[in-house]
């Protein structure tokens, strides 16, 4: 049975939904000729008094699904009126987001400049707010001139970063043909914000059209662009189509503008899938980087989902746990502290193995000190103790841990 709480929240999204499809619609068609201005009820007075009813209105969805359609029937001469209801909610707790993207949606309609600057004498909370909704709509309308405007204003590093972020993202839902070809000839403007314009691009375009983008861009490009837009084509890919982002990473790994595409793909993947993510990787030839690339997604799959990565590796076949073993070892103490540290004694590297067994020690210790001391000290690794759970006579603090020959389970 549905919580009492779930229907309301339901309801909420579909008219949060429905403001926003409808909204972009109008603009949509009458961007193309299709409609004219909708003329919202009666007259220019009453339109105001009906947005400032509206700015009133405590909850905010409701208030967005009154101020769209009369928003979008606003006139140019009905604007001064419009933005002051606006700015007389500054002093209180505003107008909420979703009713500024739906001011700015009109106002980059009627006279995008003049909001441009009448945005840049708020305070900067208001200012920073509006001005991305602002250069995300203007920019599906003139590029170019949100980008002149953008350039001149007086920001900060982040604000800049954020609103430069949105005027790309109008900038690829504008359906421009040339968007691509136009964007990367005038970088480094928005090389920061590249991943939210390749999401809107793929998102217009589609993946194959990006990957031949992406793949036609000279290796020399400017800023290493080449290399970034590759690592951002396959995180994009793998959310959805996780062979196309192998495919593409499989590609373009081995050369100079690929170099990292198998980590950028495993540490975005293994969050989706670490069953096929670690089974991709382990049958990859084994070099040092690739180790270092294994070792690090299933980390990460360790710090997503400890027990599914757990629960892998427990029915893997020793030689496979190679790369990851001490990773795995400290993993498993809480649940078999005696397994994981037969397992951390086992690891080949000295250095790994004596911080695996270290903090299995520590873990063991802290649940049963009676049983890690005997296991340890019977093996002559006191020393990884906690300096209180050692006996006297017991080895002493700094004593390397011995080198071990591996465990003839991870030998066979």
């Amino acid at each position: 049975m549905q919580s009492m709480w779930m229907r309301p929240l339901a309801a909420c999204i579909g008219i949060a939904l429905l403001v926003a499809s409808s909204f972009a619609l109008g603009h949509a068609l009458a961007a193309r000729g299709v409609i004219g201005d909708v003329f919202g009820p009666g007259s220019a007075s009453e339109r105001v008094a009906l947005v400032r009813e509206a700015l009133a209105t405590p909850n905010e969805l409701t208030r967005a699904e009154t101020l769209a359609p009369l928003l979008q029937s606003i006139q140019p001469a009905e604007l001064p009126d419009i933005v002051g209801a606006y700015e007389a909610t500054f002093p209180g707790f505003g107008p909420g987001k979703v009713a500024m993207q739906l001011l700015c949606e009109r106002w980059a309609q009627i006279d995008p400049r003049g909001a441009a600057q009448h945005i840049g004498g708020w305070t900067r909370y208001w200012r920073e707010m509006a001005l991305p909704f602002l250069m995300r709509s203007w920019a599906r309308r003139d590029a170019v001139t949100a980008r002149e405007v953008l350039e001149a204003a007086d920001l900060g590093p982040e604000p800049r970063k954020v609103a430069t972020a949105a005027l790309l993202e109008g900038w690829a839902q504008s359906g421009d043909p040339g968007v691509w070809g136009d964007y990367v000839a005038g970088l480094p403007f928005g090389y920061d914000a590249a991943l939210e314009f390749m999401s809107e691009f793929a998102a217009y375009q589609g993946l194959d059209v990006l990957e031949d983008r992406v793949e036609a861009l000279p290796d020399e490009s400017g800023d290493g662009f080449k290399r970034r837009a590759l690592q951002i084509l396959v995180m994009l890919a793998v959310r959805g189509e996780p062979e196309f982002a192998l495919s593409v990473a499989e590609r373009h790994a081995d050369t100079p503008t690929g170099r990292g595409l198998r980590m950028t793909l495993a540490m975005q993947w293994v969050v989706r899938d670490g069953p096929s993510t670690l089974d991709w990787l382990l049958a990859l030839p084994a070099e040092m980087e690739l180790e270092h690339t294994v070792r690090s997604a299933y980390q990460r799959w360790l710090a997503m989902d400890a027990l599914g990565a757990l629960e892998w590796a427990l029915d893997e076949p020793a030689p496979r746990r190679a790369a990851f073993l001490d990773l795995y070892a400290v993993a498993l103490a809480d649940r078999d502290p005696q397994q994981a540290a037969e397992l951390a004694e086992s690891v080949a590297s000295e250095k790994r193995r004596s911080a695996a067994l270290t903090k299995v020690a520590k873990n063991w210790h802290s649940q049963n000190p009676a049983a890690a001391l005997l296991w340890f000290e019977e093996r002559g690794l006191a020393n990884v103790l906690p300096a209180p759970g050692r006996r006297a006579g017991g080895a002493a603090r700094g004593v390397p841990v011995p080198r071990l020959g591996r465990g003839k389970a991870e030998d066979e």
